[in-house]
C-alpha cells in the first residue's frame, strides 16, 4: 500500500530532480508520475516505482513462462547488478530495487541520482536476463574499488560494530542479533561494488535437495519484506563438492558511506533474527523441509510441475518488518 503522506516533499522533490536528471527515456525507460507512485516500462514489461516510508521502490512482476525453483531464483540474484533482486510477496515472485532516500548518505542529488540510475540499471539487466533465460553481466566498477579497499575498517570502525580484519582486505563484523545466536557478516570489495554477506545456516550446505529448496524459499520470502538484503546462493568456501550455502547479501556503491553500512548491517541482524533458527532446523530435517514446503509452498516441492505464483507466506515468514526492517 502506498501511503502518500508519509513520503516527504523533500524526498518526493529530490527524487523527481533525480529521475529528471537521469534522463529515463535515455536508458529505455518510461515513466508517468501520479502522486508518489511512477507506471515505468523497462526492456517492454511495466512495473511500477513508488516513494513510501523514505524509500524508492521499484517492483516488477516476474516473468510469466517456465520459472525456476526457489534455489534457482537465489542463483540469478547472485549475478545481478546493483540491488536487484527475486522475492516472493503476497504468493507472487517479484523483482524489486530499494533505494533510501531521504538519508544523510544521500542528501547530495548527483549521489541520489547514481543511486537511482544504479538500480534502474540493475533491475533493467535482470529483466533482460529474466526474458531470455540468460544470466546479466556484471557492471564493472571503477577505479575507486582499489582506492576504496584501505577505507573499508575505517568505515566500520565508524559505524561502531565489532569487526575483526581477514585476509584479502575482507572484514567480518558481529552481528546483533536477538535472539543471541552469533553471525558473522563478511564485508567484502567486489569490482560491482561493496558486498556484504552472512549465512544465516552457519553450517555446511545441507545435504538434501528438499532442505535446499526449502531453505532458498523461506529467505526468498523473508526478503520480501526486509529492506536492502537480497537471497542470494555461493560456493562453500570455494569447495564445489560442497555444494552451494544460502546468503543472505547487502549490495553497495564502492564508494559508501558508514552511514549506508549501518543500514546495511542492521538489515542483515533483522533478517538473521526472523528465520536463523528456522534455516537450521530445515538444513537439519528434511522432513520439516518437506512438511514447510507442503504447507507453505508446495509448488516448489521436487516432482512438482513449477508455475510464478507460490503459497502466501505465513506470518512468521514474512516477518511482519515493515515497521523496523529500515
Amino acid at each position: 500500500m502506498i501511503h502518500n503522506s508519509s513520503a516527504p516533499r523533500s524526498g518526493r522533490a529530490r527524487l523527481q530532480a533525480a529521475l529528471a536528471s537521469a534522463g529515463l527515456d535515455r536508458h529505455g525507460v518510461t515513466g508517468a508520475a501520479e502522486g508518489n507512485r511512477w507506471e515505468m516500462v523497462i526492456a517492454g514489461r511495466r512495473g511500477t516505482a513508488t516513494l513510501a516510508n523514505q524509500w524508492f521502490v521499484i517492483d516488477f512482476p516476474s516473468r510469466p513462462g517456465r520459472p525456476r525453483r526457489p534455489t534457482g531464483f537465489l542463483a540469478q540474484n547472485a549475478q545481478f547488478s546493483g540491488n536487484a533482486k527475486f522475492v516472493f510477496d503476497g504468493g507472487l515472485v517479484r523483482l524489486r530495487a530499494e533505494v533510501p532516500i531521504d538519508e544523510p548518505a544521500v542528501q547530495d542529488s548527483d549521489e541520489l541520482e547514481a543511486l537511482v540510475m544504479r538500480s534502474i540499471v540493475g533491475v533493467s539487466v535482470a529483466l533482460g536476463a529474466d526474458s531470455v533465460g540468460a544470466p546479466p553481466k556484471a557492471v564493472l566498477g571503477s577505479a575507486a574499488v582499489a582506492e576504496q579497499l584501505t577505507s573499508l575498517p575505517k568505515l566500520c570502525a565508524e559505524v561502531g560494530w565489532s569487526f575483526s580484519e581477514r585476509s584479502e582486505g575482507r572484514i567480518s563484523v558481529d552481528l546483533d542479533v536477538a535472539d543471541g545466536a552469533y553471525y558473522q557478516a563478511n564485508v567484502e570489495h567486489h569490482p560491482t561494488g561493496i558486498h556484504i554477506g552472512v549465512n544465516p545456516n552457519r553450517g555446511d550446505p545441507p545435504g538434501e535437495e528438499i532442505s535446499r529448496l526449502a531453505i532458498a524459499a523461506l529467505m526468498l520470502s523473508v526478503t520480501g519484506s526486509v529492506r536492502m538484503v537480497s537471497a542470494i546462493s555461493r560456493r562453500s568456501n570455494g569447495e564445489p563438492e560442497k555444494g552451494h550455502d544460502a546468503h543472505f547479501q547487502v549490495r553497495l556503491p564502492a564508494t559508501t558511506s558508514s552511514t549506508n553500512l549501518a543500514h546495511s548491517l542492521s538489515a542483515l541482524s533483522v533478517a538473521c533474527d526472523l528465520c536463523g533458527r528456522e534455516v537450521r532446523a530445515l538444513a537439519e530435517d528434511p522432513e520439516l523441509a518437506r512438511a514447510f514446503l507442503e504447507v507453505c509452498h508446495p509448488r516448489s516441492l521436487p516432482g512438482t510441475k513449477a508455475r510464478r505464483r507460490v503459497t502466501a507466506p505465513t506470518s512468521r515468514e514474512r516477518g511482519e518488518t515493515a515497521s523496523h526492517a529500515h
